[in-house]
């Protein structure tokens, strides 16, 4: 854009108008934030035409700070852009670093060597422009922040920066990062860090370091210190220090020119350096940037970190962490956004938002307007924030009407952000109208709306989720709506998590050590695969707790609170797809298949067919970002279940299960299955082993020592007509149908020592083993089995030796009643489909000890490649030449004569759309060997490019 048209755009502005430049959006584009400062610039009368007349005091305020975080989001991206490392060298060298041998050590300098260089070279050839504009930025920055900031809290702004804003917006380099965007800082957006707490550390500084006239270099660690540190700097000047420079540095980022003369400068004149941030958690984003700048010849002597902090939660180490430098901290209840919450203050500004002004209040369960005459504040309670984020409180109040009538009512109150983030609450809530609870209006960085009563929360039963499968979904369209957005910034926001960057993440251990050299085809494939349709602000929050009824009444509609919360980024994965939220509402609620094929029902009849790429990928993204929210073996199942049903509806969609031929035993993990990443699920090539054996008229069955419930869903799926779970101490039928193999005295032992597992302290047991005893340890977020001395010492106390015997695994350790194995388990299923005898088995597939009674009753028994060595080395025994899945797919091929999948017969169906095809071939490359992945790399090229 050039300057002439941000002119014109200017003086088409009307007149102390607020135009909806920024509206509900809070992320742009460099292009973006470039107009949107040359008209916030305007409008403040920085630069304005002649014969407009000076805008109000606290109008140019309000448009100077807009204009202040246009220019920071600007220095931002710029600043990213020219640090940069396209080419992954600083991510190859790291991968390098773990390899022997000198070459790989030479290799390694060489490639940090080029990281290092490479950005410094190219800010001062190719893109000298963009280093000076970046230079223009961080100047203009700085007098805004003067301008507004600079003379103290609640002080009138200062002139307009018209010079500073004439070299920014004159100086516009033709060629413009393109694919960048800005991403709102957390400490304006996501936290209540306001410029008055720069105030607070600067007035520390100058208690500890009282010479005026000592240099003073401000260090902001991106993102946020691109807002913070200008305004730290100009808190420093107002104080009297004569010299003060500020500068952003993100973590182990190359040194450009323009950082060593900042850094030379404050070397040479012996400056205090001081370096800012958002609140820290581990610390470990300040640690590494004080250990960057003592590389830079810093000395630890003149550098002290300036800190506002939250309240200590369990898991923060950022005390420890930063113990060694020095330090100066803004606590909790020191946060000027803690004296925003004083009763006199919420009183005050309640006051200036309600009186004169009709709104709905609650009488014995009727809705009433009523018209404000005058508030009085009855009570304030802080409430807790969920996890590091705004401040709320509950607001009680007494009203007096325009009728005279006293009327209690309750207001909810909440951060939202300095300037235009603060304001894009009000304005998504605007296009929400009455989806949303009423609104009453900003005061001061906070959101002052209408309290819901938790007796009007929406309950998760039954009858309630018919209702709100319904709500959810014309939610999520109304909303789509309502928030378009012109552009998916998403596409663009690389090294932001956005969705398709985690897709791709993902993706990536499916070609092992090759996923590095693959990352731009895999991100060029992620952001292929979740392309938003019609790109909208999505709600991010569609999981219980947040849908309320809007009265008692039986005509009640439902309310959606945290309409803006996590619409952004730093919470939720990156996209601007309205479908994401369809999908994220159903995996909340993956126990009730039903709901999200309700809900989606209701968004396609409302906006067309979803995807069925989009559908998969979104549920298990959102699953995989919600860790900890459910725990760990549930959690496991869910991501599972969805995997293993998307992979099912597109190679096993068109079987029956089978009700007669011979039987095949496939052991589930390691066999059928494979570990992705951190939960276990089939690849292709597993299914493509059970379909050749369904269509060529066998009857596969899986014979496992997981648990009934979650392998009766592997049965619905992919069409087998029943398993042996537990190790044999149950059987599973085709509709899902459970029976128990054990006696009454070993179900009491068993429910005994689970009784006594669970009071061990650091053990976990899984509540969904009913036959058996599964127990685990989490290690570093990661289930372990139980050390050998343990499970010895608590069967001994139980008195249960020679009762229960474990089988040890990687994962866990399990316990089963003695006398019960897989074989008996075989034995049993195999009488109840009607094929009796010594070797009820046609083949069986396993890889582990405890599948050895099962090959005894086969007449054909073979192992992957994987499989444990004692397996491998029996001589009865088909070992096949590729592990896992593939030798699973050899096993079978080695039975029917041909590969699975192979013949006119058992080849897979038709693939409907170019996402799934993609899709598929990308999880095709799991168990396949080098020569298979590099032909579906090949394929995946040629997709890519189509």
């Amino acid at each position: 854009m050039t300057p002439s048209l941000l002119q014109e755009v200017a003086e088409a502005s009307p007149t102390y108008l607020r135009p909806e430049i920024e509206d509900y959006h809070a992320v742009h584009d460099l292009d973006g934030l470039l107009a949107r400062l040359g008209t916030h610039l305007q409008l403040a009368g920085a630069a304005a035409p002649a014969g407009r007349p000076e805008p109000p005091r606290s109008e140019s305020r309000e448009r100077l700070v807009d204009a202040f975080l246009c220019v920071a989001g600007m220095a931002q991206v710029l600043s990213d852009h020219l640090h940069r490392d396209p080419a992954g060298l600083g991510k190859t060298a790291k991968y390098s670093s773990r390899l022997d041998g000198l070459g790989a050590s030479i290799l390694t300098a060489g490639l940090r060597a080029a990281a290092a260089s490479l950005p410094s070279a190219r800010a001062q050839l190719a893109e000298r422009g963009l280093a000076r504009w970046l230079l223009a930025c961080e100047d203009l920055a700085l007098e805004l922040a003067r301008a507004v900031w600079g003379a103290g809290p609640g002080s009138p702004p200062g002139a307009p920066p018209a010079p500073a804003g004439e070299a920014v917006l004159r100086g516009v380099p033709r060629r413009r990062p393109g694919r960048s965007v800005a991403i709102p800082p957390r400490c304006f957006f996501g936290f209540d860090q306001r410029p008055e707490d720069c105030h607070a550390l600067a007035a520390k500084v100058a208690a500890r370091h009282p010479r005026r006239e000592r240099p003073l270099l401000v260090v902001g660690v991106r993102t946020s210190g691109c807002f913070l540190a200008p305004v730290q700097a100009a808190a420093l000047l107002a104080l009297g220090y004569s010299e003060v420079r500020w500068i952003s540095w993100r973590p182990g980022q190359p040194c450009l020119p323009a950082d060593r003369a900042a850094l030379g400068w404050a070397v040479g004149a012996d400056a205090l350096v001081l370096v800012t941030d958002d609140p820290p958690t581990s610390g470990g984003s300040f640690a590494r940037v004080a250990e960057d700048l003592v590389r830079q010849g810093v000395s630890s002597r003149n550098l002290t970190l300036l800190l506002q902090v939250f309240p200590d939660r369990a898991g923060d180490t950022w005390r420890q962490r930063l113990e060694p430098w020095q330090s100066l901290l803004v606590e909790p209840d020191g946060w000027h956004a803690q004296g925003l919450l004083e009763p006199r203050v919420v009183e005050d500004a309640v006051g200036a938002l309600l009186t004169g002004r009709a709104i709905t209040t609650w009488l014995a369960g009727r809705a009433r307007r009523v018209e404000v005459a005058a508030v009085t504040c009855a009570g304030l309670y802080p409430l807790p924030p969920p996890g590091r984020g705004h401040l709320r409180a509950r607001l009680d109040v007494c009203i007096r009407t325009a009728a005279g009538e006293s009327i209690d009512h309750s207001i909810h109150v909440k951060g939202v952000g300095v300037g235009f983030f603060g304001r894009r609450s009000l304005a998504i809530a605007s296009r929400l109208g009455a989806a949303v609870p009423e609104v009453y209006g900003i005061q001061d960085g906070l959101l002052y709306r209408a309290w819901v009563p938790d007796e009007l929360a929406v309950g998760e039963g039954p009858v309630e989720r018919l209702q709100l499968s319904a709500a959810i979904g014309r939610y999520v369209v109304d909303r789509a709506r309502a928030l378009p957005v012109d552009r998916d910034l998403a596409q663009a926001a690389s090294g932001h998590d956005a969705l398709w960057e985690q897709c791709a993440r993902w993706l990536g251990p499916t070609f092992g050590r090759a996923a590095l050299p693959l990352r731009p085809l895999l991100h060029r494939l992620g952001r292929r695969l979740l392309t938003a349709e019609k790109p909208s602000l999505i709600d991010g929050d569609m999981g219980p707790g947040h849908w309320f009824w809007s009265s008692r009444a039986p005509s009640r509609s439902v309310l959606k609170v945290g309409w803006d919360e996590r619409a952004l980024v730093y919470q939720v994965p990156f996209t601007y797809d309205p479908a994401f939220d369809v999908a994220a509402a159903a995996a909340e609620r993956a126990g009730d298949p039903e709901f999200g094929r309700r809900l989606r029902r209701e968004f396609e009849s409302a906006s067309g067919e979803l995807n069925e790429v989009r559908w998969f990928l979104h549920r298990l993204l959102h699953l995989l970002d919600h860790r900890d929210a459910l725990p760990a073996t549930d959690w496991e199942r869910r991501l599972g279940a969805l995997h293993g049903g998307f992979l099912a509806g597109h190679l096993l969609g068109d079987v029956e299960v089978p009700t007669t031929g011979p039987l095949a035993a496939i052991d589930i993990d390691g066999v059928l299955e494979t570990a992705w990443r951190s939960y276990s699920a089939p690849t292709p090539l597993g299914l493509l082993a059970l379909r050749g054996l369904i269509v060529h008229g066998y009857r596969p069955l899986l014979v496992t020592g997981r648990s009934a419930a979650e392998v009766a869903e592997r049965c619905r799926a992919f069409r087998l007509p029943g398993a042996v779970v537990e190790y044999g101490a149950g059987l599973v039928d085709a509709e899902g149908g459970f029976e128990c193999l054990l006696t009454g005295r070993q179900l009491q032992e068993l429910d005994r020592f689970r009784d006594l597992l669970s009071a061990v302290p650091g053990v976990e047991v899984d509540a969904a083993h009913r036959w058996s005893v599964r127990a685990f340890q989490l290690r570093g977020g990661r289930r372990r089995a139980l050390p050998e001395g343990l499970v010895a010492t608590i069967l001994t106390e139980a008195g249960l030796e020679g009762r229960l015997r474990p089988v040890p695994g990687l994962a866990q350790t399990d316990f089963v009643a003695v006398g019960v194995d897989k074989g008996t388990g075989a034995i049993a299923i195999a009488r109840r489909l009607g094929v009796p005898g010594k070797l009820p088995l046609r083949l069986a597939v396993g890889d582990s000890l405890p599948d050895l009674p099962v090959f005894a009753l086969s007449e054909l028994s073979a192992c992957p490649a994987s499989a444990d060595p004692a397996i491998r080395a029996q001589p009865a025994i088909f070992v096949a030449r590729r592990p896992f899945q593939g030798g699973l797919h050899d096993a079978v091929a080695s039975l029917l004569g041909h590969a699975p999948g192979g013949c006119p017969e058992c080849a897979p169906p038709p693939v409907g759309s170019v996402q799934a095809r993609l899709l598929l071939d990308l999880l095709d490359a799991e168990g396949r060997s080098w020569p298979g992945k590099l032909n579906r790399v090949a394929r995946l090229a040629v997709g890519a490019i189509r």
